[in-house]
């Protein structure tokens, strides 16, 4: 940066070279012209990566699967106006589900703001409580020389917000007034910089005595984690208080808990089946610890909130800070790292006797589910949770599966079985169906491994336009398995649904439509499988072929209402007899 360069390239200079030595790497570009001070400054330096995109809302999910990749905050850049808008919908599920996220906005000067001026929006405030920190950055700068380091601390401390104790997006709103390019441009080599660590965890967590007595005196507890960034440390320090206490472990399919390894046998992965076949309504606890986010089962959340009401204790450990509970069923919030509590829970004294007859009944229940799933799963040639489960076994080591809202994950749940050696990843802050395809392309863009996304035919539809993205960007290890029932079917599934004369024109507003001309016109690979037979042979020739492939699965509703239907009845009845 030179002192010659107008002032809006020099703050840009500050507050990229800041993000980049912070660990900010990569940004997801969206062109216009306000903005043009960043980007020359993101371009120039050999540091930073960098993609372009069309679509502002697409950019951001993107940015937001990237981070959530990574566990490193991705940027985007917008010019102004209501390009800053677009960011809001990723913004939410960032909040939601506390990915560390940059919002890099430029605007025009303030004076310019309530008179009319073209492109010109009141833009800061404008994500409202879904941003951890803001920054509204002036177009001037100061005449004194301490003006550079005093905007580096700013930008620092909202950086830090980003991805401290409870992780999310922050604004930086930046003031630009032209000119916006420099003299000279010249590209800027940058020393590698260190990544922000993250605080260890402390070795040591004083339980309180109402925890500690809850912990022993329990003879049927269980052990709920929802949807959670797992990391190996947590997810071995789970199952050591699962062996310790003889207390199962009801893990959502997002916990990364799902698939059983040794020791860990105590997983019960058909909760919400159980639970819907009525086979849990003699299993009362007195005990959830709880993990996480909330559960995509919300039979499960009422299960535990009605046998809790009379009695019982309801812990719930997190160290970001927020409270995971829309039925009031805390009873006892534990403000820590989970590792630690894990640990301390795992010391005390437990009457082990007692509580493995109450183990071995959910285990025991659990290998029944599993067995009538698998049944009607090789009984069923058109049956989405057998869908579901035929994928989930076919990938494997090397892959993310990214599951989409509404009825893929909860046929994610329904199929019972965990990733074996690969990650699964959702988009459950806010459970939109906005954005999937974006958020997919950031996971992509961020991983050498393979990617597959599940996912409606309404949330594919809904994000078309990052189809467009996907060929641009060259990604080259994307899958999308679309579930095609012809429009919004989880309705079906709902009590509206007895609306039989509005259910259909209202809610489930069949489309009609396929996605093979879709494909072609994104030039992109469609395969096409209308049963379950020729699933694994479809999914390997897209996973192995081309680039990037869509392959659309077409279901019935009907059909795939039966059997899931057919499925509880034998479950219900196997668990009676």
């Amino acid at each position: 940066m030179l002192r010659s360069d107008p002032p809006s390239f020099q703050i840009a200079d500050v507050i990229v070279q800041t993000l980049v030595a912070l660990g900010v790497r990569h940004y997801c570009i969206c062109p216009g012209s306000r903005s043009t001070p960043l980007v020359l400054n993101i371009w120039r330096d050999a540091s930073a990566s960098h993609t372009i995109h069309h679509d502002e809302r697409s950019a951001a999910f993107q940015a937001l699967g990237r981070s959530l990749t990574t566990g490193d905050a991705s940027a985007v850049v917008t010019t102004s106006g209501t390009a800053v808008a677009e960011l809001l919908p990723a913004t939410v599920e960032a909040s939601q589900s506390n990915v560390p996220l940059v919002l890099l906005t430029a605007d025009r000067p303030a004076r310019l703001r309530g008179t009319g001026s073209n492109q010109t929006i009141l833009q800061p405030g404008i994500f409202g409580p879904y941003v951890r920190a803001e920054l509204d950055v002036p177009a001037i700068v100061s005449d004194h020389d301490e003006w550079q380091r005093e905007l580096s601390d700013q930008v620092t401390l909202l950086v830090q917000s980003a991805s401290g104790p409870r992780p999310g997006p922050v604004h930086l709103n930046a003031q630009f007034d032209k000119p916006f390019e420099p003299a000279e441009l010249a590209r800027r080599a940058t020393a590698a910089c260190p990544k922000n660590e993250s605080p260890e965890p402390h070795a040591h967590m004083d339980l309180s005595d109402e925890v500690r007595s809850a912990l022993v005196q329990s003879s049927r507890g269980v052990i709920v984690v929802g949807p959670n960034r797992i990391g190996p440390p947590m997810l071995d320090a789970v199952h050591a208080l699962s062996v310790s206490t003889a207390m199962p472990i009801v893990a959502d399919p997002l916990s990364g808990c799902r698939f059983p390894v040794g020791t860990r046998c105590n997983v019960v992965s058909h909760g919400d089946a159980l639970l819907q076949a009525g086979l849990l309504e003699n299993l009362r606890p007195d005990l959830i610890v709880r993990f996480g986010s909330l559960p995509v089962s919300t039979r499960l959340i009422a299960w535990w909130s009605a046998n809790l009401s009379t009695g019982g204790t309801h812990i719930y450990v997190n160290n970001t800070g927020e409270v995971h509970d829309d039925t009031n069923a805390i009873t006892e919030y534990v403000a820590g790292d989970p590792v630690s509590f894990c640990h301390e829970a795992g010391k005390l004294q437990h009457p082990e006797v007692s509580r493995q007859g109450w183990l071995s009944r959910w285990q025991e229940l659990n290998a029944l589910a599993e067995r009538t799933v698998r049944m009607c799963s090789a009984a069923s040639p058109r049956w989405d949770l057998g869908t579901v489960r035929t994928l989930i076994e076919r990938l494997g080591a090397n892959t993310i599966l990214i599951a989409g809202n509404s009825l893929p994950i909860r046929l994610l749940d329904s199929a019972g079985i965990g990733l074996r050696d690969g990650v699964i990843l959702g988009n459950r802050g806010a459970s939109g169906i906005d954005g999937l395809l974006a958020t997919a392309l950031g996971v992509a863009g961020a991983t050498s491994k393979q990617v597959v996304l599940l996912i409606g035919d309404v949330s594919m539809l809904h994000d078309v336009g990052s189809l467009a993205e996907v060929r641009r960007q060259n990604v080259a290890n994307l899958c999308c398995v679309v579930l095609n029932n012809d429009g919004g079917r989880i309705f079906e599934r709902l009590p509206v649904t007895d609306l039989a004369d509005v259910a259909e024109q209202l809610f489930v507003a069949p489309h009609g439509l396929d996605f093979a001309g879709l494909a072609s016109a994104f030039g992109l690979d469609h395969r096409l499988v209308s049963e379950l037979s020729s699933l694994d042979v479809a999914l390997s020739d897209a996973m192995d072929g081309p680039p990037t492939s869509i392959l659309e699965v077409r279901t019935s509703a009907a059909d795939d209402l039966a059997w899931e239907r057919h499925y509880i009845d034998l479950l219900r009845h196997a668990g009676a007899s």
